[in-house]
């Protein structure tokens, strides 16, 4: 009768173990956050109306009413070292573009710009040089939103919306 739960239960076990996978592999933080949620939200609670539906069940024993106490106490740890693992994940790769931001300030690290002129939308005006490296040292600069939304033309003091290279 509840096999489509049964089933269900075990997709989202196996979703959640794969998100957990790739994304600690792929030191991935949005997926780990996904499988985060699968395994200490959705699954431990699915899982007490598993061991409901098996413990209520005709020839049901206490073998898997305990098996699936197991596992639901199983995935509750889990889920919080996935909360450990994200919080890590995101402190370190935020510890590595802030280094890596300070690498760019300091001239230790440089990224090549090939092209010698960008052009500014919509306003359509070219810029080169000095003008150039303002615009794109403020374009670049992906931590501060408010910085990003308002870069203004050196030419004639529109706002920048796009720079093509």
């Amino acid at each position: 009768m509840y096999q489509g739960m049964s089933r269900d239960w075990l997709a989202a076990c196996f979703a959640g173990s794969l998100c957990l996978f790739f994304g600690a592999l792929w030191l991935y933080k949005d997926m780990i956050l996904m499988s985060f949620i699968i395994q200490l939200v959705f699954l431990p609670g699915w899982t007490a109306g598993e061991i409901y539906l098996s413990y209520n069940r005709a020839y049901g024993n206490a073998f898997t009413t305990w098996w699936y106490a197991a596992v639901c106490v199983f995935q509750f740890f889990v889920g919080f070292a996935t909360l450990y693992l994200y919080a890590w994940t995101k402190a370190e790769l935020e510890a590595r573009a802030r280094e890596e931001e300070i690498k760019v300030c300091q001239k230790k690290m440089t990224f090549a710009r090939d092209p010698a002129s960008i052009t500014a939308y919509p306003c359509m005006h070219r810029l080169w040089n000095k003008d150039m490296e303002t615009v794109m040292k403020r374009y670049d600069n992906m931590h501060q939103i408010d910085v990003r939304a308002n870069i203004l033309c050196p030419i004639c003091k529109d706002r920048i919306d796009f720079i093509h290279q």
